[in-house]
């Protein structure tokens, strides 16, 4: 938990209302596991995906 107060008071939420801290925390944490969620069904999906690059390969 030092290293979230440590973060929280050296970036520009350290004046913020707590909720603003929560949100911003938690936006953070979300958009981090969508991108994890993401990298993880693009790895296990890897060998069924076709990806073409428009007009280059027709």
């Amino acid at each position: 938990m030092n290293v979230m107060y440590q973060i929280i008071e050296q970036s520009s939420l350290h004046g913020m209302p707590v909720w603003v801290k929560a949100f911003a925390i938690a936006l953070f944490a979300f958009i981090t596991l969508l991108l994890i969620s993401m990298l993880v069904l693009l790895l296990l999906n890897m060998t069924s995906v076709s990806v073409t690059l428009g007009y280059l390969y027709e």
